[in-house]
């Protein structure tokens, strides 16, 4: 154990100078929720060192691209991280739960409502003594002033980024085990740590920061949310207006109904009132707003889902503080069997009924939809460039190559160093050398050394007395 915590520390200590001294390089990538490549280690919103603490445990890992009946089998343990907001549509959902079904799985869910970039970007551009992980000196005290510009535009434009993806999304998102209240402005970071998990944390170590509500399912609540997503639907078929009544607690949308609400529906018929799920709050704030839950199906079930409330939990940038890496690895103690899968991505993943392998790499993306399209025409188009060059270059012609291994190159270019130096007396002794020690003729005119009447000063030659 204290050998994985070595080699921890050390990949850590890695990842902090990878972040905090590049300044404001090139590799600092955008991506999120990737855990394979390097981009995801040189991402703030990676979790490759996540993924590196699960690997230090002996448990097989894998990337998961799409939903098939191979990852059906294999995954033990699937972590999702999302880069979207919790409205994934209903296939995705039943899969998920026909593979929870199967029992002794684990489905880490992390929610989307954090932005690991900004974080990140803030904290270079912070004045000097802010607090960042592992450094005490950083921000406008080493940044020339173009480069603290930079990192501000970086900070501003990743908060933007995540701030457009909120506004996409219903102010009310339902899971099959919760609903998610999202709220706008700031963030908010949670001084106090409660529950099971916050023993042996402390609370001004941890940068988690939180803005929604991460609420669990009640019968009452659910039945509202359903008439209000019929009374929708039915007003947006209708030519007059969509009100909600205001007599009814309401939960907002907007007027317009869209193909989002058609799968809030969907996700929200599909829950059994009588049969929702058990909570057991591992982690929460002061408010007791869960921040880590255990969420489990029914009592029989061994199964079990672990909602994080965001990513600023584990997180690459995050994991760069000792508490988030405490806690990662109390998350990863639940993985009880081999056989991880790390999936990520904007959209839901796609659902193959077929058992081939979904990982596709290298050259092998180019027969993929939709590469495959344009790998057919990029190829026409290649054929034809070299039939319209052929009149012009012509058949192709070989080179004639240097050989590397001809002795007399090398003897040519020793002439020429000694021609160059302008020494004569030298040159003939470096012939007389070679001809005593490698053919072993001392007999030989060539053998001897015979100063020359006109020698010329050479840049290599001694010195004279």
């Amino acid at each position: 154990m204290r050998l994985i915590q070595s080699r921890l520390c050390r990949r850590c200590i890695l990842a902090l100078v990878l972040l905090m001294f590049q300044g404001c390089s090139s590799q600092v990538t955008g991506i999120y929720g990737e855990s394979e490549g390097y981009a995801a280690k040189c991402s703030p919103g990676g979790l490759s060192i996540f993924r590196t603490m699960v690997e230090d445990r002996g448990l097989t890992t894998y990337t998961v691209r799409s939903l098939s009946p191979t990852n059906m089998s294999r995954l033990k343990t699937l972590v999702w991280c999302p880069d979207a907001f919790p409205n994934h549509n209903i296939e995705t959902w039943n899969w998920i739960d026909q593979w929870l079904a199967q029992g002794e799985r684990t489905l880490v869910y992390i929610g989307r409502d954090f932005s690991p970039h900004e974080a990140y970007w803030r904290a270079i551009a912070a004045p000097p003594g802010a607090s960042a992980p592992g450094s005490s000196q950083q921000g406008r005290g080493i940044l020339s002033r173009s480069q603290w510009v930079v990192a501000s535009e970086e900070a501003a434009m990743a908060q933007a980024d995540l701030d457009e993806k909120r506004r996409a999304a219903r102010p009310v998102l339902v899971m099959p085990w919760c609903r998610w209240e999202l709220r706008g402005g700031a963030f908010q970071r949670v001084q106090q740590l409660e529950g099971p998990w916050s023993e042996d944390i402390s609370d001004d170590a941890c940068e988690i920061a939180t803005r929604s509500k991460l609420v669990p399912l009640r019968s009452k609540e659910l039945n509202e949310f359903r008439k209000q997503l019929d009374s929708l639907m039915e007003q947006s078929t209708s030519t007059s207006p969509a009100v909600v009544p205001s007599n009814r607690p309401t939960i907002p949308f907007e007027t317009q109904w869209s193909a989002l609400d058609n799968q809030q529906r969907e996700v929200a018929s599909g829950i059994q009132p009588d049969r929702l799920p058990t909570w057991t709050t591992l982690l929460s704030d002061s408010n007791k707003t869960p921040l880590i839950a255990s969420i489990h199906h029914n009592t029989n079930s061994s199964s079990q889902v672990l909602l994080i409330h965001n990513s600023s939990l584990f997180c690459n940038y995050s994991m760069l503080r000792e508490p988030h890496r405490h806690l990662a690895s109390k998350v990863i103690d639940e993985f009880v069997f081999d056989g991880v899968g790390f999936l990520s991505g904007e959209q839901d993943p796609k659902i193959r009924e077929d058992a081939r392998e979904d990982q596709q790499r290298g050259f092998e993306m180019l027969t993929t939809w939709p590469l495959n399209v344009v790998t057919i025409h990029a190829a026409f188009l290649g054929i034809v460039a070299i039939i319209a060059a052929f009149p012009i270059f012509g058949r192709p012609k070989k080179l004639p190559r240097t050989s590397t291994a001809d002795f007399g190159l090398h003897v040519e270019a020793v002439g020429q160093l000694m021609q160059t130096s302008g020494d004569t007396d030298y040159a003939k002794k470096q012939i007389a050398d070679y001809f005593r020690m490698v053919r072993g003729d001392t007999t030989s005119p060539w053998a001897s050394t015979v100063a020359s009447e006109s020698q010329v000063n050479s840049p290599f030659a001694p010195p004279k007395p």
